[in-house]
């Protein structure tokens, strides 16, 4: 059921991947999904496995480019406490020493 719903999708947006290789459960994406675009804080090692890549290497966490983002689009989600934690959380677990 999952990867027959996968296998339908035209876009996938991966956050803080690195590696295609590391899809895991979603790895059908490869051959299925026309367009992904990755947004990390790595440099990438896909090979050109990705249609896009918004890697910014100065940023400690890849939660802080989505924050940066939606403050610079004004969105009204950051006011939404769902939103603001998921994204407190992305940038606590993942934030690098630099």
């Amino acid at each position: 059921e999952h990867d027959k719903w996968l296998k339908t999708i035209d876009l996938a947006i991966i956050f803080d991947i690195g590696s295609y290789k590391r899809l895991k459960e979603i790895y059908v994406l490869i051959d299925s999904c026309e367009n992904k675009i990755s947004i990390d804080h790595h440099l990438s090692k896909n090979d050109s496995f990705f249609s896009f890549e918004l890697i910014d290497v100065k940023a400690p966490a890849t939660g802080t480019i989505i924050w940066d983002f939606l403050t610079h689009i004004e969105s009204s989600v950051l006011g939404d406490i769902k939103v603001s934690n998921a994204l407190y959380a992305s940038i606590i677990t993942d934030t690098d020493e630099k």
